[in-house]
C-alpha cells in the first residue's frame, strides 16, 4: 500500500499547481518532444484548448496551433468546414469514441495580415497513454496539416505520461480502476482504524496524548530531511508546522499545570 502511495504521489505531480511546470521543464530538458512540423499560427498553443471540461495532456499545452494556407492576401477567405465534414475525417483517420473538436481560431500576423489557425481533433484525455492522439486539419479544405500522437513524446514525458494515465485509472482498463478504488478505500479505512484504536487504548479521563520525552529535540538528518520535504510539498510543510506548533502548546500547557 506504501508504494502504491508513493507512486500515486509521485505522478499527481505533473498536473500539480507547484510541481506542474517544473515537472514538464526537467521532463523536456532531459528528453524533449518533438512536435508536428506544420507551420505556427500564433493563434494560441495546446493549453489553450484546456478549458470548458475539455482537459488536455499535461505535456501538450506549449504544442503551437498550426496555421491553414490557401488564402491569398487580400482574399476573402472560404467558409470554413462544418461540424459533418469534421467528423467524417476523424472517423476516416480513426480517432477514437468521444474525440472532442476544437474549432479554428485566427490572428493577426506581424504585417498585419489574418493568419487562419486550423481545426484541432483530440482524443479524449485521461485514457491510455499509447491512445493520446491529435489531428489538425485545414479550416477550408479539411486537409490533414499534421498529426501528433504519443510517439511525439520524449522518453520522460512518455514514462510520466503512463504513470499520470495509471494514477487517473486509465491505463489498466478495468484493473487500474479496481486498483484506485481499493487505494482510496484502503487509506479511509486507516484513518478510520486510527481513531478506533485511539479511542479504545486512551485512558478513561486523558487526552490519550502520549507523555512528552523531557527536552526532546529532533536529529540534525531529521531536520535536514523534513526540510528537503517541505521544500518539495510545501502543503505538508504548512501542516507539519501547523502541528509542531500545537505540540509546542500543548507542552507549554502542560508544564504550567505541573508548575502550579
Amino acid at each position: 500500500m506504501t508504494v502504491m502511495l508513493l507512486i500515486t504521489l509521485v505522478s499527481g505531480l505533473a498536473w500539480s499547481t507547484y510541481w506542474g511546470p517544473h515537472v514538464t521543464s526537467i521532463a523536456n530538458a532531459i528528453s524533449p518532444n518533438v512536435w508536428t512540423d506544420a507551420p505556427p499560427s500564433g493563434a494560441g498553443t495546446r493549453g489553450d484548448l484546456d478549458r470548458l471540461g475539455n482537459q488536455t495532456n499535461w505535456n501538450t499545452h506549449d504544442q503551437h496551433l498550426p496555421a491553414s494556407g490557401g488564402v491569398a492576401a487580400g482574399e476573402d477567405a472560404p467558409a470554413p468546414i462544418g461540424l459533418d465534414s469534421i467528423a467524417a475525417i476523424a472517423e476516416e483517420e480513426g480517432m477514437l469514441p468521444g474525440w472532442t473538436a476544437f474549432l479554428a481560431s485566427n490572428s493577426e500576423g506581424a504585417g498585419g495580415e489574418i493568419v487562419h489557425g486550423s481545426v484541432t481533433v483530440s482524443n479524449s484525455w485521461p485514457r491510455k497513454t499509447g491512445e493520446a492522439r491529435d489531428l489538425y486539419l485545414d479550416q477550408f479544405t479539411g486537409e490533414t496539416l499534421g498529426g501528433q500522437d504519443v510517439y511525439g513524446y520524449g522518453t520522460v514525458s512518455r514514462g510520466l505520461d503512463t504513470l499520470v494515465s495509471t494514477h487517473m485509472g486509465t491505463q489498466l482498463g478495468i484493473a487500474s480502476r479496481i486498483l484506485m478504488t481499493a487505494l482510496c478505500i484502503f487509506a479511509i479505512w486507516s484513518v478510520v482504524t486510527a481513531l478506533m484504536m485511539f479511542r479504545k487504548r486512551r485512558a478513561p479521563g486523558s487526552t490519550g496524548l502520549p507523555a512528552r520525552r523531557t527536552q526532546a529535540r529532533p536529529t540534525r538528518s531529521v531536520g535536514l530531511f523534513a526540510l528537503a520535504l517541505g521544500l518539495a510539498f510545501p502543503q505538508w510543510a504548512v501542516s507539519a508546522l501547523a502541528v509542531l506548533g500545537l505540540d509546542r502548546a500543548v507542552g507549554s500547557l502542560r508544564s504550567r499545570r505541573a508548575a502550579a
